[in-house]
């Protein structure tokens, strides 16, 4: 992303990301910020929650693939940070039904 940033930097990315909780343990303890993430790749960022797909429980699904599904505790103290420390256009892509796309392309 970088190498076509510097190439064509009227480019504007869009990065969507799935909210786990590997990726709120993250940014719940300072190893990632999303406003750094968009300035340094000329993007927006969309957040999307996690949905079971097909399987019938969060613990089914955690036992093939751990750290994905997020806990309230660290949710509740995720989107607290996020709300008080990121633009608020971080925010608004998460919850405003007007920029969240419930398909994935």
């Amino acid at each position: 992303m970088l190498a076509i940033k510097n190439k064509y930097p009227e480019i504007k990315f869009n990065i969507s990301t799935i909210v786990t909780q590997d990726l709120i343990n993250k940014y719940n303890n300072n190893e990632f910020c999303f406003y750094d993430m968009m300035k340094k790749y000329n993007s927006l960022i969309f957040l999307k929650n996690c949905t079971l797909g097909l399987y019938k429980s969060k613990k089914e699904f955690n036992k093939k693939l751990p750290l994905f599904y997020p806990t309230r505790s660290s949710t509740l103290k995720f989107m607290y940070k996020l709300y008080n420390n990121e633009p608020k256009i971080v925010w608004d892509k998460m919850f405003n039904i007007n920029y969240r796309a419930d398909t994935l392309y």
